[in-house]
């Protein structure tokens, strides 16, 4: 009974965001980090594609570390060009993650699997 209690609790932790159980260090990312409002500003940025699932994990790995600053993460604007934009960020403000879908170009995909 408490295993599965344990179990359960585990996967709400996981689709709230709460929990990282290692998604964070599976995906493929680089970090930029600079002073930011008393705090670090943490730039995850990756040069794929992702969820927003996968998004909130990378924001969560960061935000110990970011010491009431800003997380967020950058990832390619489309799949043609170079550039990047953050996708979503935490200003650590109590608000939570907000994603800035007005800035990319939105076509079907299935996160990790398109890194390949």
């Amino acid at each position: 009974m408490l295993r599965r209690i344990g179990c359960g609790l585990a996967a709400l932790l996981l689709t709230a965001g709460l929990a990282t159980p290692g998604l964070a260090r599976e995906l493929p990312h680089r970090l930029h980090i600079e002073p930011y409002d008393g705090g670090k500003q943490i730039q995850v940025i990756v040069g794929f594609i992702i969820t927003r699932a996968e998004c909130r994990h990378l924001i969560a790995a960061y935000r110990e570390r970011a010491k009431g600053g800003q997380v967020s993460v950058h990832r390619p604007i489309d799949s043609k060009s170079r550039g990047r934009g953050p996708w979503c960020v935490d200003n650590l403000d109590g608000r939570g993650v907000t994603f800035n879908d007005d800035l990319f170009d939105w076509e079907p995909y299935s996160g990790a699997e398109r890194r390949r």
